[in-house]
């Protein structure tokens, strides 16, 4: 948040706008899964109903958060890293994308299949059990023995070494992101209204999932 002026950076535009997209996937379907979350079809209904609650409740400068919006970012640390890869000009990874390895079906944070680049964000909820730094260590080797290259951040350096992290993505993917450049930063509006405004989305998304359900 920038201080004094109330307002999001578009990195934290995403999370709101993630976590509220998969907010109305979950009541578009019951118990969904990953795969539903990826669904482009259920990803585009629930974010028009998102545009469609903001036009209805005045602009609050979420524009460009909108239009980058993805419900398959799975924690506030990827819908993060998303707006800060964005706003340095990188191409935008594949989210949670499905690699079979001999220990089943793995779902990276991030992924560049142009670079074959995977981008992990570890946090303390990752490695909530005793035995999960054990399994990431693994999962991360099955990956590399696969032949991906892989880049990994703390969730508590996104705030605050954003620029090393994206530097360390670019320097992975060279020569392909070479040439990417970084982007003007856009920011929202009032940080209070844009919490309103999350609240009269999913209260529109219900109310019109009652009058007119999506298949």
């Amino acid at each position: 948040m920038h201080p004094g002026r109330g307002r999001l950076d578009l990195p934290q535009a995403l999370v709101l706008c993630d976590a509220a997209a998969r907010r109305v996937i979950e009541q578009l379907v019951r118990n969904p899964r990953r795969r539903d979350f990826a669904n482009t079809r259920l990803a585009g209904s629930a974010l028009a109903l998102l545009a469609e609650a903001s036009a209805s409740h005045g602009r609050a400068g979420l524009g460009t958060a909108l239009a980058l919006a993805n419900p398959s970012r799975e924690s506030v640390p990827e819908s993060l890293v998303a707006g800060h890869l964005h706003l340095a000009g990188l191409p935008t990874p594949v989210y949670q994308h499905r690699i079979a390895s001999r220990i089943g079906w793995l779902y990276p944070d991030l992924y560049w299949p142009e670079a074959n680049l995977i981008g992990e964000c570890d946090g303390a909820v990752k490695y909530a059990r005793a035995e999960a730094y054990v399994d990431e260590k693994e999962r991360e080797q099955v990956l590399r023995d696969l032949g991906y290259r892989i880049v990994r951040w703390l969730a508590k350096e996104i705030p605050t070494r954003s620029r090393l992290r994206r530097n360390a993505v670019k320097r992975n993917a060279e020569p392909w992101a070479r040439s990417c450049a970084p982007r003007r930063e856009t920011l929202c509006n009032n940080t209070a209204n844009l919490y309103r405004l999350a609240g009269a989305w999913l209260a529109s998304a219900a109310y019109r999932l009652d009058k007119e359900p999506v298949a």
